[in-house]
């Protein structure tokens, strides 16, 4: 989308780099965000993977837009990385609750989408839910 100022030809490309790149690398950054599932504390796992993911992501995919002379190329990589921070926490969100597990622990696709609307509430509330408990948690001292 933020090709679209450089004309629709120049979007389209973009388009298409973007879209074969993420096909490729789909299950590889699943498989990276499914490891930290269960790590320990839950804030940093998901730290690291809102920065891991998006840092390896974003490097390669500025060099194929960059060798590519894709135009507007500054407002679309930070749009994606901001787009990618938000995706990665969701899926590992999702994934630390079940869904869009792959091996032995996985489920039908289908009862991934059926846990869908909860996932997505308890995603959206989550932050408020803690700053709720953290404003009624009596004083310590």
């Amino acid at each position: 989308m933020a090709s679209i100022g450089a004309g629709l030809s120049a979007a389209l490309g973009a388009m298409s780099i973007e879209s074969t790149f993420y096909i490729t690398v789909a299950g590889f950054y699943g498989a990276i965000l499914q490891s930290f599932r269960r790590a320990q504390p839950v804030w940093l796992a998901t730290l690291t993977t809102m920065v891991l993911i998006p840092a390896i992501n974003h490097t390669m995919e500025f060099a194929l837009h960059w060798a590519s002379g894709t135009k507007k190329l500054k407002a679309g990589i930070i749009a994606s990385v901001c787009l990618s921070m938000i995706s990665a926490i969701f899926n590992l969100f999702a994934m630390r609750r079940g869904a869009f597990i792959v091996g032995a622990e996985r489920q039908s696709l289908f009862a991934d989408f059926r846990q869908m609307p909860r996932i997505i509430f308890d995603f959206l509330t989550a932050i408020p839910r803690a700053l709720w408990q953290f404003l009624l948690k009596p004083d310590a001292n």
